[in-house]
Parts: structure tokens; sequence; C-alpha cells
């Protein structure tokens, strides 16, 4: 059993929310009854319909080292807490990445319009 965040009820079913053993957060929407106390069996989840996008099939592969990072970060002049919560901290991730924001906007756009259309 499972502990699961019950976000909100539609009829018999419940939209929940969890975070499973490998530590990623899951939500589903499974039915009511199968949600006791706060818990449900992991195999009912997993059975469960699925919401969200995959974002890791939409996103673009990205990696970066924390050296790189924070030589990224002083470059664009983050140096304190009080830098990192500016809108600085958005530049320095697009560099470090090497992507930009509309690149990923457009994956998602396309990746959603791809589902509801057909390739």
């Amino acid at each position: 059993m499972i502990k699961v965040s019950v976000k909100k009820q539609l009829g018999g079913s419940l939209e929940v929310e969890w975070v499973d053993d490998g530590g990623q957060v899951n939500k589903a929407m499974v039915p009511a009854k199968a949600v006791v106390d706060g818990y449900a069996d992991v195999r009912v989840l997993n059975s469960g319909i699925q919401l969200g996008l995959p974002w890791e099939f939409i996103l673009p592969s990205v990696t970066v080292d924390a050296d790189t990072l924070a030589q990224v970060f002083r470059k664009v002049g983050i140096w304190t807490e009080a830098d990192a919560t500016s809108q600085n901290v958005y530049t320095a991730l697009q560099m470090a990445l090497g992507v930009d924001v509309s690149s990923i906007l457009n994956a998602i756009r396309l990746y959603s319009k791809e589902m509801k259309y057909g390739k």
C-alpha cells in the first residue's frame, strides 16, 4: 500500500497523487473505493488512468554538471541567494542546459498536437 494524496473527486473516481519507490511523483484517476484511509494498492495506482504529459519523452535530453552550472550562474551575475531568486536564474539555466524555453514549449505543443490529431 502506498500513501496517496487525494486532489479531487469526480463521481466514483479520485484524482490521486503519490511518490513511487524511485521518488517519482505520479498522478492518476482511480476508483474511489480503491483508496482507504489515504492508501491505495500500487497495482491499482499503476493501472489507473495516468494523468499529465510524459515529460521524459517530450523534453529535449539535457545534462549539465554542477561546475558548468556554477560557472554559468556567475557569468550571468548569480552570486547570492537574492541573485538566484531573480529572473537571471532562468537565463542561466537556459544557457547551461543548451535549450531555451521556446523550444520546450514548441516540443510540448507538437506532442499535444500529435496526440490529438495523430502523426
